[in-house]
């Protein structure tokens, strides 16, 4: 599936064309324009090269490279449709568009009043109160178009990343369900998680990957590094191949690295930020883009989905809980220190390739272990732009709804999170039957 930002609204013929080219216009010799009164229309975006997923979406569509416009090829179209340039409408070199119509909920980044005329075959905008809507249509004799009966289309603009909702799969580097991590990407997976121990660091001087223990769980082969690699740098390059391998033709990919085993030094932060640079600089959404830091001097807001297309994203968490056979967290043990180079790597300015989540753990336990004027906590909360929130699903949602610049990470488990509202509900159950029908997935 890919994605296409180039599509605009006719301010004259009042149909969809496609930028760089001006097509043949009946409202204006000069060609399609997006202009009128010095009011540019917005960006429209369409997805391509997917099939129809529901009874609310509709393949077949086509840019006609003579016209410029976008019209339906499906059924007998092609033989009775009407361009503007005179003749057939050409779909020669085309992508197949999928179009949303007839849907109950409209979202708040799309638009709606699209219409198909039934002459001409093309896309058009009736405007709201009906105004324009009998605007220049090449298959009538009054360039009236012909739309009764015509479903009701949405057309999307760039959507938030912050509202888009992601399949995430919790331990993606364990066996998930008989898939590897990039079996997981091909069937829709963007979210990963995967958890990182130092217990050779000194000897090898890179993390490990495993649950606990280094290379514990590891799903091999099957393209997933091979036995017995447990090597992190090596994971990660698993998912930037399979994005070089899609020619970056999918939604953004957020990684999850969970500070497991772990204990804090600076040349481990360091270390950190440059296994993460392994990851090519232009599939690497680097922190930097925008600052990872919000509500400081220079924070910028997230780009749209569309504007992420392609890129991987990179979050830092670590693990409060329980270790099996370790005891309770406590200060200088792994769980407190895997916060310490959270905090670290929030503070340096050389560490600018990940983004630090909060988790709804680190208040109580700093101020548990270090008292109630330890503030560390509550700064990384205000300022981090992804909030990772496992005890608590109604207060993630209240995040997700009064939090616009955050995402928020929950872990459901084998439970069901409908009614929920979370950007990345990681799940061990998320290539279940009960997953695919439950939640209203991005893509």
């Amino acid at each position: 599936m890919g994605v296409d930002t180039k599509w605009r609204f006719c301010k004259r013929c009042r149909s969809m064309f496609h930028m760089g080219e001006k097509g043949v216009c009946l409202g204006t010799p000069r060609g399609h324009t997006r202009r009128f009164l010095l009011i540019y229309s917005p960006k429209l975006v369409l997805f391509f090269d997917v099939n129809p997923y529901d009874a609310h979406s509709q393949g077949d569509w086509r840019r006609c490279t003579r016209c410029n416009v976008l019209f339906f090829n499906g059924n007998d179209a092609q033989n009775n449709n009407s361009c503007a340039a005179g003749g057939k409408h050409n779909p020669d070199l085309s992508r197949n568009y999928i179009l949303k119509h007839n849907h109950p909920i409209l979202e708040e980044w799309e638009e709606k009043n699209w219409r198909y005329c039934f002459k001409c075959h093309s896309l058009f905008n009736r405007g709201k109160n009906n105004i324009g809507y009998r605007a220049y249509c090449p298959g009538t004799p009054d360039k009236h178009h012909i739309y009764r009966g015509s479903g009701m289309y949405y057309i999307e603009k760039p959507r938030p990343y912050q509202k888009c909702f992601f399949v995430t799969s919790h331990n993606s580097y364990e066996e998930q369900h008989h898939l590897s991590i990039p079996e997981q990407l091909d069937v829709g997976v963007r979210g990963i998680e995967i958890d990182i121990n130092d217990d050779d660091f000194d000897r090898l001087n890179y993390f490990q990957v495993g649950h606990y223990d280094a290379g514990r769980g590891c799903y091999w082969g099957h393209g997933n590094p091979n036995h017995p690699n447990d090597k992190f740098q090596d994971w990660l390059k698993v998912i930037s191949d399979w994005s070089i391998n899609k020619n970056g033709v999918h939604a953004p990919i957020t990684i999850f690295i969970e500070l497991k085993s772990y204990t804090h030094s600076e040349k481990k932060v360091t270390e950190l930020e440059n296994a993460i640079r392994t990851i090519p600089p232009n599939i690497l959404f680097k922190s930097s883009e925008i600052n990872k830091k919000l509500n400081v001097t220079g924070s910028k807001p997230w780009p749209s989905l569309q504007e992420l297309w392609g890129r991987i994203i990179v979050v830092l968490t670590n693990f409060w809980g329980r270790f099996a056979g370790h005891g309770l967290p406590a200060p200088g043990y792994s769980n407190y220190e895997g916060f310490q180079s959270r905090w670290r790597y929030h503070l340096r300015n050389d560490c600018n390739s990940a983004f630090v989540a909060w988790t709804d753990e680190d208040n109580e336990r700093i101020e548990r272990n270090y008292g109630s004027d330890d503030k560390r906590a509550e700064i990384i909360q205000r300022e981090s732009r992804f909030y990772i929130c496992n005890n608590d699903k109604n207060l993630a949602t209240r995040y997700f709804n009064e939090e616009p610049e955050r995402l928020i990470r929950s872990d459901f488990g084998y439970t069901n999170p409908d009614g929920y509202l979370i950007n990345f509900p990681i799940s061990d159950a998320w290539s279940t039957a009960l997953t695919s029908r439950m939640y209203k997935w991005t893509i």
